[in-house]
């Protein structure tokens, strides 16, 4: 956030990375607004369509998650869960993330919404 308020242009990916970490402290709502902010910035910008679709999920507004998920395919066309898992195979510790119950939840359900 800091860095978001030393340079009022920062690029869109301070907030991707912002919703990946309210995501990993369970704090969903801030996630999926940050995600949101990010792609007001760059539309196109996949990953976060992704988290978008999970954190959606995850609060219970599965039209809002089919929303995003329908854009990671307007994106991508080829978009898979195989090639999310490829991208962000786990947390950059190696850890396992807080949130995890609630992305394999998303990894689930998108894949079954993906037919795959």
């Amino acid at each position: 956030k800091k860095a978001m308020r030393l340079n009022p242009y920062y690029p869109f990916n301070y907030l991707f990375t912002l919703g990946v970490a309210f995501c990993t402290t369970e704090r969903i709502e801030e996630a999926a607004a940050a995600h949101k902010r990010a792609l007001t910035r760059n539309p196109d910008f996949l990953f976060s369509q992704f988290c978008l679709a999970a954190c959606s999920l995850a609060l219970g507004r599965e039209d809002e998650a089919r929303a995003a998920r329908a854009e990671a395919l307007r994106i991508s066309p080829n978009f898979s869960m195989k090639v999310a898992k490829q991208r962000f195979p786990e947390s950059p510790t190696g850890q396992k993330l807080p949130s995890d119950h609630c992305c394999s939840k998303a990894e689930k359900w998108l894949s079954a919404e993906l037919g795959e």
